[in-house]
């Protein structure tokens, strides 16, 4: 059986200069562990597409504590490092 991992999702902010994430819309999601960097791209368009447009830019970012800036997630090898 394939592991979950719960994600928390903030979207349509910024990142302030003291590394806090200011969002206007905070959810979590279940991402199988499993899950391809294509897969997670296609499970967030699919959750997004009512908010969001075909012409909208996603970028997927976070933060480890103590480890600033934040990190992007861009490509296969970004996403497995973050799982």
């Amino acid at each position: 059986m394939d592991s979950i991992v719960m994600i928390m999702l903030k979207l349509g902010g910024s990142w302030t200069n003291d590394y806090n994430f200011n969002s206007n819309l905070t959810f979590a999601i279940q991402v199988l562990y499993s899950s391809t960097y294509k897969d997670f791209i296609e499970q967030l368009s699919s959750i997004l597409s009512d908010s969001y447009n075909a012409t909208s830019e996603l970028k997927l970012s976070y933060m480890v504590d103590g480890c600033p800036p934040p990190v992007y997630i861009n490509d296969e090898a970004s996403f497995r490092f973050f799982l």
